[in-house]
């Protein structure tokens, strides 16, 4: 037993690190379940046991297990198709992600008190496009996103009664965010009231913009179109780490209630999860300009020497420093679940829950702090400035319906089949093709198969059909499906 916690505690760590560089979304960034069983039911999960996935779900459920331990590790397959087509032109870019997500959960049940440690993925997105297509922008490179996050929860049921158990979780919480954003020179401008912009989609501000401004000013950059393009990167070399990451916490609390034999309730609220600022100083500005052929030769000095030649040329400029990503924050959310067993073979569940992404998706807000060493000659006048960009996002509240059935074949052999349905939360005018998460309904089958009182094998194939829509504002259409597998081994001991 000593060994298992020592290698146990250091795999924790491993995973918790691993897992949350990236994560294909599909409730908007949350997964519909966190197992096999309760994603089979659609995501029905807070009216009976099912494993330590229950803690991601309701964690009274842990507390309805029989005295013993019980060991999970779980696998989870995602694999989106994202499509972003310029309707207009026909310009099309596609992203094709595959993401292996680990999972692991110990509980132990003793008399009448439940406690343990789990570890499952909390949510994500993840897109990838091709430098070749129109998202680039014209600058030649992968446009890119990836968030992900991952729980560390501690668990504690009690049953109060035979027929009441309540339950509660403290988590620690590590979120990560890659980010490859390419901007045109007037969708950049589009974000400064300087630049004459409307700011429809975000704002930019701050020292650096003011520096800008008057590099246009000083004919140092063309003011007719100062910037062809403009770049905002962070990323990690590591797929499975994220650049800018950031530590968070919470709690969750539920009961489960046994009106009857065969009918039990469920209630379950998990509060907001609160991160402090994601950081690296790992990122770069990277601007395509129409620099003054006088400043390129050296001929001239703003305020120092020469006079501005009145002819650009098209140069990169290259701005390095750190990245924060400001008062990130996964919703709170509240259910209600419901089962009930029709025969001693068949069971029904059905779970509805309500996500407040209203109260923390208002916007993303990154700030970028050049350093103030440039290597880039270029970007000397804007060492030590900074750039507060703001991305509108306006997130609605979802409301989450999941309703499955189970049906034991035998006593070795469970089938399940389960539907997710939800509305997208994520407003036309802000959908972002970077930000696709705009999958609404799910199809799931699972089973389980005993090999012995102590081995079980689970398996869920979840199928998420084409959700498609077209931001009215900039004419792109973005499509998401989706086809996930999910697996997990259970050893009770």
């Amino acid at each position: 037993m000593d060994n298992l916690r020592k290698y146990g505690f250091r795999l924790f760590l491993i995973i918790f690190v691993a897992i949350s560089g990236g994560v294909e979304a599909t409730n908007t960034v949350y997964l519909p379940g966190y197992d096999p069983i309760a994603v089979s039911l659609g995501g029905a999960g807070m009216a009976y046991y099912h494993g330590t996935g229950g803690v991601m779900h309701n964690p009274a459920t842990l507390g309805l297990r029989k005295d013993g331990y019980q060991l999970d590790l779980g696998a989870i397959f995602l694999s989106a198709n994202i499509n972003a087509e310029f309707t207009p032109v026909g310009a099309k870019s596609s992203a094709h992600e595959r993401v292996l997500l680990p999972s692991i959960g110990l509980l132990r049940k003793q008399g009448r008190v439940g406690y343990g440690v789990m570890l499952f993925p909390q949510a994500g997105l993840s897109t990838l496009y091709s430098e070749k297509r129109f998202l680039a922008a014209g600058t030649q490179e992968e446009p890119f996103s990836a968030l992900g996050s991952v729980k560390l929860s501690v668990p504690l049921t009690f049953d109060v009664t035979e027929k009441l158990t309540i339950g509660a979780s403290i988590s620690g919480i590590r979120a990560a965010i890659d980010l490859d954003l390419p901007l045109t020179g007037g969708q950049f401008a589009d974000f400064v009231t300087e630049f004459g912009g409307s700011q429809t989609f975000g704002m930019a501000s701050g020292s650096f913009v003011d520096a800008t401004e008057q590099a246009v000013s000083a004919g140092v950059f063309n003011p007719g179109e100062p910037l062809q393009t403009a770049r905002l990167k962070f990323a990690d070399s590591n797929p499975f780490n994220g650049e800018a990451a950031g530590f968070g916490y919470g709690g969750h609390i539920g009961l489960v209630y046994e009106i009857t034999e065969r009918f039990s309730i469920g209630l379950t609220y998990q509060s907001q999860l609160n991160f402090s600022d994601l950081k690296t100083d790992n990122a770069k500005l990277e601007l395509v300009a129409n620099v003054d052929d006088a400043i390129l030769d050296g001929s001239y000095v703003p305020g120092v020497q020469g006079v501005p030649a009145g002819t650009y040329t098209s140069q990169k400029v290259i701005v390095k420093g750190d990245i924060s990503v400001k008062d990130f924050a996964l919703p709170a959310q509240y259910g209600v679940g419901f089962t009930y067993k029709l025969t001693d073979q068949l069971m029904l569940a059905i779970d509805v829950k309500q996500v407040d992404w209203s109260s923390v998706f208002k916007s993303l807000q990154l700030t970028f702090d050049a350093d103030s060493g440039q290597v880039d000659p270029l970007a000397t006048d804007v060492a030590g400035t900074q750039v507060d960009l703001e991305l509108f996002q306006d997130w609605k509240d979802q409301t989450i319906f999941s309703i499955g059935m189970q049906y034991a074949v035998n006593p070795a052999l469970s089938v399940r089949a389960g539907v997710n349905l939800a509305k997208n939360p994520v407003p036309d005018h802000f959908l972002n093709p970077l930000f696709p998460a705009i999958v609404k309904n799910h199809y799931a089958l699972g089973m389980t198969y005993r090999l012995n009182e102590n081995h079980q094998l689970h398996g869920t194939l979840v199928y998420a059909p084409e959700s498609k829509d077209t931001n009215p504002l900039t004419g792109i259409e973005v499509s998401h499906r989706q086809l996930n597998t999910h697996l997990m081994y259970s050893y009770s001991f």
